[in-house]
């Protein structure tokens, strides 16, 4: 009883910066809130939706892309379904939160490139780990595999990728207490 009443939950660290020789900054992180949620929780995903876009501006964008998620992902995780809201959204939704749930706003980092498009090709940029990524994360040692515990995002392309495990950092862990 007592291991069922304690879960570790990890902690995705914060993603490196990626500075020039006379460090100036290339690539760094924002916060951002965004709207989530978990399919598990929720008997009727599309009338939850459909619910949501009363309070929150859903676009069908954000419908398409959920469901792709939806399919490439599992049930149990919680799955972005708008993102970058403003206060006054999530302002909104806090004041409704009750009427949904399953769906929850989350503080995320996002990668924001100062400079623009400036040495776009050598920085490459950052992606959600797709099916094919998964597949050769299987083939990694298990405290590597570990590290990447609740992380969505892998580095695809140039500094971003060559440097993956300087920039990714250690996933931490914490210990929270659940109740029924």
């Amino acid at each position: 009883a007592e291991n069922n009443r304690i879960a570790v939950v990890p902690i995705v660290p914060n993603r490196g910066l990626i500075l020039d020789r006379n460090g100036v900054v290339l690539a760094n992180n924002y916060s951002a809130y965004t709207l989530e949620i978990t399919p598990s929780k929720v008997a009727d995903l599309e009338a939850t939706i459909t619910e949501l876009a009363q309070v929150i501006d859903v676009q069908p964008r954000d419908r398409k892309r959920f469901k792709r998620l939806l399919e490439e992902g599992k049930s149990f995780e919680s799955l972005p379904i708008r993102t970058k809201l403003s206060d006054e959204e999530v302002a909104r939704f806090m004041a409704q939160r009750f009427r949904y749930p399953g769906a929850d706003v989350k503080a995320r980092l996002f990668r924001n490139y100062p400079l623009g498009e400036t040495g776009s090709h050598l920085l490459g940029y950052i992606g959600r780990i797709n099916q094919a990524e998964k597949k050769l994360m299987e083939d990694w040692p298990d405290e590597q595999l570990a590290n990447y515990k609740g992380t969505e995002y892998i580095g695809k392309l140039g500094i971003e990728q060559s440097y993956e495990a300087e920039l990714h950092g250690q996933t931490g862990f914490e210990r929270v207490e659940t109740s029924a």
